[in-house]
């Protein structure tokens, strides 16, 4: 499962504020949540923000990868915040259905190898539009 089958454009969100870590990635959540219509993302957020706290999924190179692998996720989604916190200024947010967990852990695979790449970090944090990210992500 690569970056480009999962990217929607609707899931690029290229400026999330919140005061610290966990305040960016409730509102990626909330966002998530109401561009997809998903009815139990409060729960979804419950989960995900519980494992946040307990082991962040932060790489030393400020990008996030929170992911959430569940029966009550219908349809597996990949959210993509940019954000001004220091800790993690990307963040890639991945919902997958519990029975998914070969794709789950592919597409985790796939989006920590293409955030190896320093250019391709540098010019997704510059990215102001869900074009250019489109354009930086899938090349």
């Amino acid at each position: 499962m690569n970056v480009e089958k999962l990217f929607e454009e609707s899931l690029f969100f290229p400026h999330i504020c919140g005061d610290g870590y966990l305040s960016v990635l409730s509102e990626l959540l909330d966002e998530t949540g109401r561009e997809r219509g998903i009815d139990s993302i409060g729960r979804i957020k419950e989960l995900v923000l519980e494992r946040e706290e307990e082991e962040r999924t932060i790489s030393g190179n400020g990008v996030a990868f929170p992911h959430l692998r569940s029966t009550i996720v219908e349809d597996m989604s990949l959210s993509i915040a940019l954000s001004d916190d220091e800790e993690a200024e990307i963040i890639f947010l991945l919902l997958t259905p519990g029975e998914m967990m070969n794709e789950h852990i592919e597409a985790l695979s796939s989006i920590a190898h293409l955030m190896e790449n320093r250019s391709i970090r540098v010019l997704l944090r510059s990215a102001r539009g869900k074009d250019e990210a489109r354009r930086v992500l899938l090349g």
